[in-house]
């Protein structure tokens, strides 16, 4: 089953306090600076049922008797009738699209709103809509005729650009409401609007102008430690993925050791609604302008808290890429990339060219061989033991292996191709060659025909938690040489580090 990552989760859920106004920016101000969330919304058991506030039918008869109307054509009800809300692929963005009537007649109707805003979940992932019931839906209603005037340009939310707030120059008139089919699920299944919530609570977007300014302080501040050589730690989090390390790189210097003389700022994203979200781009200049540094931070809204956020991975140093160190085994094994490496979630330890899997640099700690047909062989008592293993397997054509050395311990580097009529894994367009403890979940290293594997096996020192390591760099066979040329930063790079 599909689900949606809701924008309101960027949001904080905050109950009603005693003796407070329950809000969706916290309790009652005059002005908040961010959005924060709907109040929680009471838990509901899985599947369609009614509390018997409902609409347009209340009660489970009149429900089955609307649905026999729609199945006899009757227009008076075939409204209510919506594939698209039982579709797995296609409810999200009809929703977003406010292409559902059951909910625009809904809002028209009963609450009198011209026009509305979807605004996703306030309850989190929507659960599946084959299930007959959508809950937590979120909607704001909109002045008739107004643009944004905070937010003029359409951002990553479709509409909000012409949703001006109702109730003051940020906060909306705000209703929660469950989509349910009651009698019969499915295409042909009628759907009700069940359990809204009107306000309060209410919904608040933040002031643009407002997050830039505090946002351009705090980068100021940041950026004027950096040229002094001091005190730049702490402004900010760095924005990472799975396994790259918190660290920002040159944070005082050039990669020659010049120090930073002056910064620019630029705002090259956003505000985006409702948060007031933007990404910066900033310069720092060494060596009298001849050597620039370049980074992109992200500024995000949080709880009504500007936070910034670094990306390591879009540093440059006079336009080229700056390396950025990536841990793995839980910090015992880095190595240092630059974009575009950048790691891939496809495969748990690694790191993809341009986004590419099938160009990529992968490791997996404590691998075993696999057998044909995908199952796990023996563990190995050692890297020969594994690259023996490997090379018996009928499913592969192997070079011999020679002894290299890789971050100062000794590997066994061996090429491997998949042999003609090789097996494949169900489920999985490729032979796999190694898993990891043999697991049995494709999160190992494989070969798709037509590609091959440089492969390096290592016995890490007595105490490590991974016993042999497999550094892999795969690429298709017109691509390997330039693959193996653009890893070779990378493998040069790795250490092992002891817990």
């Amino acid at each position: 089953m599909r689900t949606h990552r809701s924008p309101v989760l960027a949001l904080t859920l905050v109950a009603a306090l005693a003796g407070c106004t329950p809000t969706l920016g916290g309790t009652e101000t005059t002005a908040p600076a961010a959005p924060a969330v709907a109040v929680r919304a009471s838990a509901s058991p899985p599947g369609p049922q009614s509390s018997g506030n409902a609409w347009p039918q209340s009660t489970l008869e009149e429900v089955r008797q609307a649905q026999a109307r729609a199945d006899a054509g009757d227009p008076g009800y075939t409204w209510q009738v919506d594939p698209q809300l039982s579709s797995e692929e296609a409810w999200w963005g009809y929703l977003e699209r406010q292409g559902a009537k059951v909910v625009q007649r809904f809002l028209r109707e009963e609450l009198g709103w011209d026009h509305a805003l979807f605004w996703g979940f306030a309850t989190g992932d929507g659960p599946g809509a084959a299930d007959g019931a959508i809950r937590g839906i979120v909607y704001l209603r909109c002045a008739p005729g107004k643009t944004n005037p905070l937010y003029p340009i359409a951002g990553k939310v479709l509409g909000a650009d012409r949703c001006a707030p109702t109730i003051d120059d940020l906060r909306y008139e705000t209703v929660i409401l469950d989509l349910i089919q009651l009698d019969r699920r499915g295409p042909t299944g009628i759907w009700v609007v069940s359990r809204p919530l009107t306000i309060p609570p209410y919904f608040a977007q933040a002031d643009p102008r407002v997050v830039e300014k505090e946002a351009t302080a705090r980068l100021q501040d940041f950026l004027k430690a950096r040229v002094q050589g001091r005190g730049a730690e702490g402004f900010g989090s760095v924005t990472q993925s799975w396994h790259t390390s918190q660290e920002l790189p040159l944070l005082y210097a050039t990669t020659s050791g010049a120090p930073y003389e002056r910064f620019e700022i630029e705002r090259v994203d956003g505000p985006n609604w409702p948060g007031g979200n933007m990404e910066f781009k900033v310069r720092l200049f060494a060596a009298g302008g001849a050597t620039v540094v370049e980074e992109r931070v992200r500024v995000i809204v949080d709880g009504g808290q500007v936070e910034l956020g670094y990306l390591p991975v879009a540093t440059t140093e006079n336009g080229q890429p700056v390396p950025v160190l990536y841990a793995w085994f839980d910090g015992t094994t880095t190595a240092r990339a630059a974009y575009p490496w950048a790691e891939y979630t496809d495969f748990a330890n690694g790191l993809a060219l341009n986004k590419n899997w099938d160009e990529r640099f992968n490791l997996v700690g404590n691998p075993w061989p696999v057998e044909t047909g995908c199952e796990p062989g023996q563990a190995p008592a050692d890297a020969e033991a594994l690259a023996r293993a490997i090379r018996s397997d009928p499913d592969f054509e192997t070079t011999a292996p020679v002894t290299v050395r890789v971050g100062g311990i000794e590997a066994l580097r061996m090429d491997v191709i998949t042999a003609p009529g090789a097996s494949v894994c169900e489920a999985y367009p490729a032979q796999m060659v190694l898993q990891p403890d043999g697991a049995n979940d494709h999160s190992g290293l494989a070969l798709k025909e037509g590609g091959r594997m440089r492969l390096y096996l290592l016995n890490l020192p007595k105490g490590s938690a991974t016993r042999i390591l497999a550094l892999a760099i795969v690429a298709p066979v017109a691509r390997f040489e330039s693959v193996i040329k653009a890893a070779a930063p990378i493998l040069d790079s790795i250490k092992f580090h002891a817990r």
